[in-house]
């Protein structure tokens, strides 16, 4: 999942730098960006949270 995120986040970013592209369509891209963000922010944040909870059953 992880690595899907940072696919669609390279690919989107790629889109609107490279290409000249409509409004509509650079504006879907950017909100397609954002998402992908989100969504590697969720992840690693709840791969965090799991790592703090085994940390905190060791002691």
């Amino acid at each position: 999942m992880m690595f899907l995120g940072i696919m669609i986040g390279l690919t989107t970013g790629f889109l609107i730098i490279n290409n000249e592209i409509e409004v509509t369509t650079s504006i879907f891209l950017i909100v397609f960006l954002i998402l992908a963000v989100l969504m590697l922010i969720a992840l690693l944040y709840k791969n965090y949270k799991v790592k703090l909870q085994e940390n905190n059953q060791d002691d």
